[in-house]
């Protein structure tokens, strides 16, 4: 379309005029042929994709996500009513002039996910997709994605309001796997990108696939020479994101109901961190006896088992896991202090509580023979107040 094109189309939107329909490109022709897909609204054509593919033999009717979500997901969510999405764009920066070019839905029907993709081979053909958008979002309850709530949901957003509609999905819970995946694994994997996570964790390689960041420069020479290949491409990466999104949130639900089980990545001690922060003692406890006892995470899981107990005033526990934390390098200064503040406290055993104290200045001497540790001149602080304090106490 050149450009009187283009204005004749939005003046004669509202139904005030007629125009006989522009051709359709060969190009997109040619994309239709290749996805099996239809052209839609030959005015200004945009090309619709349908695939879908198997998720398993059986899938229960809703996922659960309390945990993994921090009690952001309190209700079961019911798959039938999510709507997955993805979006292609054409570019990072923002911005009037930066717009979604495909646009990819994903839902979940008996053990299969059925995906549609909207391609816009041109600027200006995004009224009428929005339009019949709004009508299929009236079905869904629960929108995911992956980092949408940063960039994609924003952007589609604004686009919708730019073109006078409104934006029906702004009605929707939404769920951002990205969170909950950063809660597992940023401590244990390179990068938290939906790629890393399908390699890494679900297990899928994609082949022939094209980088994110050459999406937009590849969609710009598509424009430019009306040539399909890395269309196809990018069709079929998209179509992946949505598949995995699909598989990473029933992933996340086989976690949530079954965490005992989650073995990647030193996934059992970030478990263990969201048990404590959710003030479930019994499932701390059955993590902790699910780490190795050479796991680098155990000293972290004994400082939260025995918090836990002090909350709940188990003294004898409490004692024996700050004992075994003595010897913990990396939790010693921390063992030493509850066992000073339980004897002073608790047992009103000001010569104990002195004991403890002397012991962990000592080490804080020692250590600052060798190197300086802003923690350790932390600790040094407290220790020292501590300890004048606790010696007028027992003079």
């Amino acid at each position: 379309m050149d450009i009187s094109d283009k204005l004749s189309f939005y003046k004669s939107s509202s139904g005030n005029e007629t125009h006989q329909p522009s051709a359709v490109s060969s190009s997109l022709k040619t994309l239709a042929d290749h996805f099996n897909g239809k052209i839609v609204y030959p005015h200004a054509p945009y090309l619709k994709i349908v695939r879908e593919e198997s998720l398993g033999d059986s899938l229960q009717d809703a996922v659960t996500l309390k945990l993994l979500s921090r009690n952001e997901i309190n209700e079961p969510l019911a798959l039938d009513g999510i709507l997955f999405f993805d979006l292609e764009t054409t570019g990072l920066a923002g911005g009037a002039g930066t717009y979604a070019f495909l646009l990819g839905f994903g839902r979940i029907a008996g053990n299969r996910i059925i995906v549609e993709q909207y391609f816009l081979p041109d600027y200006g053909r995004e009224y009428h997709l929005f339009e019949q958008l709004n009508l299929q979002f009236n079905e869904f309850s629960c929108l995911v994605s992956y980092n949408g709530k940063s960039y994609d949901y924003p952007l589609l957003r604004s686009r919708f309001l730019l073109n006078r509609q409104k934006f029906k999905l702004e009605d929707i819970f939404h769920v951002d796997l990205l969170h909950i995946a950063r809660r597992l694994w940023k401590d244990s994997l390179p990068s938290c990108d939906l790629k890393s996570i399908e390699t890494e964790i679900l297990g899928v390689n994609r082949e022939g696939d094209i980088p994110g960041a050459y999406i937009p420069q590849a969609y710009f020479n598509f424009i430019r020479t009306g040539i399909v290949h890395e269309v196809i491409r990018i069709v079929n990466h998209n179509y992946t994101d949505i598949t995995s999104l699909a598989r990473m949130l029933l992933y996340f639900s086989q976690i949530e109901n079954n965490p005992l089980t989650a073995v990647h990545h030193g996934i059992q001690a970030r478990l263990a961190k969201l048990a404590y922060e959710a003030e479930d003692y019994t499932l701390l406890q059955k993590l902790a006896g699910n780490i190795g006892p050479d796991s680098p995470a155990i000293p972290e899981v004994k400082k939260m088992l025995s918090l836990f107990c002090k909350r709940s005033r188990n003294w004898p526990e409490a004692l024996s896991l700050w004992n075994e934390l003595v010897n913990s390098a990396s939790h010693r200064f921390f063992a030493l202090e509850e066992l000073a503040k339980y004897y002073e406290h608790i047992e009103a055993d000001y010569k104990e509580a002195i004991k403890y104290t002397s012991r962990a200045l000592s080490i804080i001497r020692a250590l600052e023979e060798i190197q300086y540790d802003a923690n350790t001149f932390f600790y040094k602080e407290s220790f020292q107040y501590r300890y004048q304090r606790l010696v007028q106490k027992s003079a």
